[in-house]
């Protein structure tokens, strides 16, 4: 958490993070909590159980790329929340992206409806700026993801990464995967190509 709103700088990178709780348990796999601000969170594989594969609550420019989520066993994607709720001030949340990431179910994709992947609280009633959700793949044999709601990807890659062994949480993906070669079109300080 952040609720000073002066940290930068910050990476979560390379976790392996599996089973963080039961579905109606307010689980998350990476929480950004009370205005955590200035993180990007990158090459992590998110898989097993759990409420929220990510929480963003309140904070500003945190990025989210070339990770995997496995939301076979997970509720959704990502709450996105401002922390007005917690007493905190409403910053606005600008900045904050969600891209080259691949989104994977091995299942029915999850949360079909007006909130799709994303579920969005605005506790303030005020502004707060949406993330650039751009160039994600995703991949379900049991069916599209949804792509609708109040946060939406505005370039979506509907594909098969080509994982090697899903079911046994192995994301090793061949050569010709088409994470590999998926485009960047979301501001980002790197020059990055592909998820993965």
């Amino acid at each position: 958490m952040d609720r000073g709103h002066y940290s930068s700088g910050n990476l979560i990178s390379n976790n392996y993070i599996q089973a963080f709780g039961g579905p109606h348990n307010s689980t998350r796999a990476i929480y950004l909590d009370d205005e955590a601000s200035y993180n990007t969170c990158t090459g992590n594989v998110i898989c097993g159980s759990g409420q929220d594969a990510i929480q963003i609550h309140g904070g500003d420019h945190n990025v989210f790329r070339n990770n995997i989520i496995d939301l076979t066993d997970c509720h959704i994607l990502c709450l996105y929340q401002d922390a007005v709720g917690s007493g905190f001030p409403n910053y606005g949340m600008s900045g904050n992206r969600f891209t080259n990431n691949v989104v994977y179910s091995n299942g029915k994709p999850p949360r079909p409806g007006p909130n799709a992947l994303w579920y969005v609280v605005n506790e303030s009633g005020g502004t707060i700026a949406m993330p650039c959700v751009s160039n994600n793949l995703y991949f379900s044999p049991a069916g599209a993801f949804p792509n609708n709601g109040t946060i939406s990807d505005s370039a979506p890659i509907n594909a098969d990464p080509l994982p090697r062994n899903a079911a046994a949480h192995d994301y090793t993906f061949a050569p010709n995967s088409p994470a590999m070669t998926a485009p960047v079109s979301c501001p980002q300080p790197s020059t990055e190509q592909g998820p993965l």
